[in-house]
């Protein structure tokens, strides 16, 4: 975005809001129910969701400025970690967001949802990088956020630029639907596979228990060890989703704790596990190579020599299984799936050679079902891109047509900048230019 159309001028985004500021920085006491008090959780593909929020009482959401309290027509930014999310705010229910969470209060000449399609674009995103600052977490402090540049179109063009991107992304957000429309079917039809493997199993074969048929089944370490880096990747139940071993997002430990949790369990290839606290029933095999140390979330089994491990993977896997696993056994604060009752669970153990063509079986329909998700994820990509595309033609002029005789951008500023020279102060007038985002330094 450097060269623009005639009409457009450059601003920054603390020259066309009448308010920029963020959430109390204050933790505010909770309440059972109240008035909704957002996190950046709750922010989630430009919509605001209010499931799960926490709440706060309305006494409290009255204590606070006015500026802090979201209205219709301000565009909420998230400012850390998962940052440069913008929403519109739409109606006129009350709600408070905490400080990680920016409020920009665009001037009347301004279009909210135009201001909010822009944040969205990814060269603002950029700019919003450039700004960011921290280790840990990434954050967009606000005085970044409000030096952040913008193209600025004519009133009207502000208004035709909204409506053609609402009509290009209503399209792409129907293609999308459909595309998980068939990815639901995907799930569907590798539950009926799983299904149709155990059914065929129990059909001639004896039941027996995991406690006969594997080697153990045991949990985790029970005494978290302090972290390190480098060091062993330390196992969790969210490393282990989809029929997948990840590594990623893994906290590490020394090899002197390593060696000390091998004495409960040595992960070895062919071992299967099954996530037990919190998320119940995720299955996985250790593949080759991967060294790590579980935790108590995590329990594995050794597959006996008279079952496959990728049968016995399978076959936990089924629906009839999942429902049984993912139940839970104890009644604690979270789902909790017991080891005694995990070894006492039964399932068909038909014979090396029947296992064996059943995985056959069930590999010829899953790799069907792969093919396809290998194609809906391609697809999903390409609708990623073409949404971006659209914003980029959008806010470079090319997505409607120019009227040569509309207002200036530039006139509209000007406007804006006389409005608060007039209003006793209570927005300074800036005369210096744009400051365009610092270059970052490269090593």
């Amino acid at each position: 975005m450097s060269e623009l159309p005639t009409g457009w001028a450059w601003t920054e985004l603390d020259e066309v809001c009448t308010s920029i500021t963020d959430g109390d920085h204050q933790p505010p006491p909770q309440v059972p129910a109240g008035i909704p008090f957002l996190v950046i959780g709750n922010i989630r593909e430009q919509r605001l969701n209010f499931t799960n929020c926490r709440y706060v009482s309305p006494e409290y959401f009255e204590s606070l400025k006015p500026i802090r309290r979201p209205r219709r027509g301000d565009v909420l930014y998230s400012l850390v970690g998962s940052y440069g999310i913008p929403v519109l705010v739409k109606d006129d229910a009350p709600f408070c967001v905490q400080r990680h969470i920016g409020i920009l209060r665009p001037s009347p000449e301004i279009s909210a949802a135009f201001l909010a399609f822009i944040l969205s674009s990814h060269e603002i995103f950029d700019q919003a990088t450039r700004y960011a600052t921290g280790t840990a977490q990434l954050t967009v402090p606000l005085s970044g956020l409000r030096r952040i540049r913008i193209p600025l179109p004519p009133c009207m063009e502000q208004d035709r630029i909204v409506a053609a991107i609402e009509e290009q992304l209503s399209r792409l957000d129907a293609g999308v639907a459909a595309l998980e429309r068939v990815r639901l079917n995907l799930k569907r039809m590798r539950a009926a596979a799983l299904a149709e493997l155990e059914t065929s199993a129990a059909r001639a074969a004896p039941f027996r228990s995991l406690a006969e048929i594997t080697e153990f089944i045991v949990d985790g370490d029970h005494n978290p060890p302090r972290r390190t880096v480098p060091g062993i990747p330390y196992l969790t139940a969210k490393h282990v989703k989809r029929g997948q071993i990840s590594v990623k997002g893994a906290t590490y430990i020394s090899q002197e704790d390593f060696t000390r949790i091998s004495r409960r369990y040595i992960p070895r290839a062919g071992d299967v596990l099954v996530t037990c606290v919190g998320t119940l029933g995720e299955i996985a095999i250790v593949p080759e190579g991967l060294t790590f140390a579980a935790d108590r979330n995590l329990a594995a089994m050794r597959p006996g020599s008279a079952v496959r491990p990728r049968y016995l993977e399978a076959v936990l896997r089924s629906p009839r299984q999942q429902r049984v696993l993912t139940a839970g056994f104890g009644a604690t604060a979270q789902p909790h799936l017991y080891l005694r009752d995990l070894r006492n669970l039964i399932v068909p153990l038909p014979s090396i050679e029947d296992q064996e063509e059943l995985l056959v079986r069930l590999d010829e329909q899953l790799s069907i079902a792969d093919r396809l998700e290998a194609e809906i994820e391609a697809s999903m990509q390409r609708t990623h891109g073409l949404r971006l595309s659209v914003l980029a033609a959008a806010f470079s002029g090319k997505l409607v047509p120019q009227d040569p005789t509309a207002e200036p951008g530039s006139v509209i500023l000007a406007r804006i900048a006389a409005e608060r020279a007039s209003s006793n102060g209570h927005r300074r007038t800036r005369s210096r230019k744009p400051r365009a985002p610092r270059e970052e330094v490269k090593a």
